[in-house]
């Protein structure tokens, strides 16, 4: 019983050691990263920006309202480029019809010339042929008559207002300019809003009219004024573009006129206030 009791014991002893020899403890590396896992881990925390927080009510208000300020700004633009586009248009038409005039009016002149020269040559030859000469050896007797009446030339052909340009300046006739307004009160401004203005004008004389200059008291007015001459009855208008960039207060530039009238000189008068942004609002 003894010896058995060993011999059990001593088999149980060796089955244990046999288990223990044959098994392979294996260890889970993935449990415990490694040196290089935590600084590759450590490197993409650093460069992952952080998300950005949602906009808020007020920004999203601010985004809005400066969209629809640039597109205002862009539709004043393309709108002032149009308006621009149809004025140097119209100012070309003008510029058009007052040279078809000026021709016209050099017709009529050179027409008017012509038949005045015909109507001399012709008095000269009637005075001759209706005076007779009677010579003798110590004196010539020249009896004048009176000279029969002279034919007009019909001149219903001609354009009545070019006849009349032509006799208003064969008898010494004046231009006169006559200004709709000689002031402009542009009122209260955000600083750098730009001006502009056209000051119009009639000639109401009898001879055509000359811009020969026009001056400006600063240089944040731009002055553009007709080079060629106005007739009379005709209007004709000054521009004047008007920057208000780094002024403020009140302001009252002077746009001054010169032009072939008596008198020559005229006086043209912007005016208005400029504020800061922080003050116009």
């Amino acid at each position: 019983m003894r010896t058995h009791n060993y011999y059990f014991f001593l088999g149980a002893f060796i089955l244990l050691l046999v288990v223990a020899c044959t098994s392979d403890p294996k260890v889970e590396t993935g449990t415990l990263p490694s040196v290089d896992d935590k600084k590759i881990a450590s490197t993409i925390t650093e460069n992952v920006a952080p998300t950005p927080a949602p906009p808020t009510a007020e920004e999203i208000a601010a985004a809005e309202k400066k969209k629809e300020a640039e597109e205002k700004a862009a539709k004043e633009a393309l709108k002032a480029e149009k308006k621009k586009e149809r004025e140097e248009a119209a100012s070309k038409e003008r510029r058009r019809k007052r040279r078809e005039k000026r021709k016209k009016r050099k017709e009529a002149e050179k027409a008017a010339a012509e038949k005045l020269a015909r109507e001399t040559a012709e008095a000269e030859a009637n005075m001759v042929a209706s005076t007779p000469i009677t010579t003798t050896t110590k004196s010539v007797e020249v009896n004048s008559q009176t000279p029969e009446p002279i034919v007009e030339e019909d001149l219903s052909g001609i354009d009545p207002d070019l006849l009349d340009v032509v006799q208003a300046k064969s008898n010494g006739g004046t231009p006169r300019i006559r200004f709709d307004s000689e002031s402009y009160d542009f009122g209260r401004i955000i600083q750098g809003k730009e001006i502009d203005h056209h000051f119009e004008f009639t000639n109401t004389g009898s001879a055509p009219l000359v811009i020969n200059n026009v001056e400006v008291t600063c240089g944040c007015t731009t002055p553009f004024y007709p080079f060629i001459p106005i007739e009379p009855g005709e209007r004709g208008k000054i521009s004047v573009h008007f920057s208000s960039k780094g002024r403020l207060g009140n302001q009252t530039p002077t746009i001054t006129v010169y032009t072939n009238t008596d008198p020559g000189t005229f006086e043209l008068q912007l005016k208005g206030i400029i504020d800061t942004e922080r003050e116009g609002q």
